[in-house]
């Protein structure tokens, strides 16, 4: 997958919400104008603005992002840790991973260790920001929070984690990940893999 269309469409369909909020002010105003004036032009104004809101929608789906390509990594790599499965783990991991001296199948032993032995039941991403992509340098560089859940939906962690992923064989893949306190985003968690 790699980002089609221009920068500007790109820059459009990460910035869905702006647009979302932008029609839904629009077609607001236009039904506000029409319930003052009962005039129903204003009605099919409002509709063309939701109909705008519906397209912005469809092409946040049908269009890959370099952005989205990363988010969706992200998520597929959430799963994989609670499921155990470092197949699908490594199919989103760059071969030149490195974290605190480990490699990626040092590191993915140990997760799915803690795994195993806490019974996660799930890894839910939150707050997810791309600081930087740049398909020239092949790199990018995201910052999210993740909220670790054990079996019974119990959550046991919140971390903020700061990633850098590389252009690998023409899809995102994680190079480096660091495990921060939310609340002290300078600080890495002490004992964390």
């Amino acid at each position: 997958m790699c980002a089609t269309g221009t920068p500007t469409m790109s820059w459009f369909i990460d910035h869905a919400n702006i647009l979302y909020l932008l029609f839904g002010i629009i077609a607001l105003g236009f039904v506000t104008a029409w319930w003052l004036n009962k005039r129903v032009k204003f009605l099919a104004y409002a509709g063309v603005a939701v109909l705008l809101i519906a397209a912005v929608w469809l092409l946040t789906y049908l269009i890959p992002t370099d952005r989205k390509e990363i988010h969706d990594a992200v998520q597929t790599m959430a799963g994989a840790v609670v499921s155990g499965d470092d197949k699908e783990l490594f199919k989103h991991v760059s071969r030149e991973f490195r974290h605190n001296n480990l490699n990626r199948e040092q590191l993915a032993a140990i997760v799915k260790g803690i795994a195993a032995q806490h019974k996660l039941g799930e890894v839910k991403i939150w707050q997810f920001e791309c600081d930087e992509v740049s398909r020239e340098k092949g790199l990018a560089k995201a910052h999210f929070n993740a909220t670790v859940f054990d079996g019974e939906g119990n959550p046991m962690r919140i971390v903020l984690c700061v990633a850098t992923f590389a252009l690998e064989d023409g899809q995102w893949k994680l190079r480096a990940i660091d495990f921060r306190e939310p609340a002290h985003p300078d600080q890495p968690i002490p004992g964390a893999p």
